[in-house]
């Protein structure tokens, strides 16, 4: 199976996904129309910044008001876990938000934050 056909599998998995989950699909819709998109077009991959900041958003709002896992959050945008734990942690400190649960032990984290930045988000 090549890369793009993997790809194209992981896409139409997380669109059906997406129409299991209400909450979190108008989640998304609400933030993805902050940037002018639908759903289906973050969903592909890309390193087009406005749908990385979409989805760094959505992670993190996903992470700190419902109780998705990583895991699920990530299947439902064709993505892993760690790229749910790295944008939620990175939409956090580029706005001065706590960091999420699960994503304060990223191991790149300390990348984003400063020495104090980091002492919050471990709680010490």
């Amino acid at each position: 199976m090549s890369v793009h056909t993997k790809q194209v599998v992981r896409v139409n998995a997380a669109v059906e996904l997406l129409a299991e989950q209400p909450v979190l699909k108008g989640m998304l819709a609400r933030v993805v129309n902050k940037y002018n998109m639908r759903p289906v077009d973050v969903l592909p991959k890309t390193r087009q910044s406005h749908v990385i900041d979409a989805l760094h958003e959505f992670y993190y709002q996903a992470l700190t008001e419902t109780l998705a896992s990583s895991m699920l959050l990530g299947e439902l945008t064709a993505r892993d876990h760690a790229t749910v734990l790295y944008g939620s942690a990175r939409w956090a400190v580029l706005h001065g938000l706590k960091v999420p649960r699960g994503a304060t032990g990223w191991k790149y984290i300390g990348k984003l934050l400063t020495r104090d930045q980091r002492g919050q988000a471990n709680g010490t």
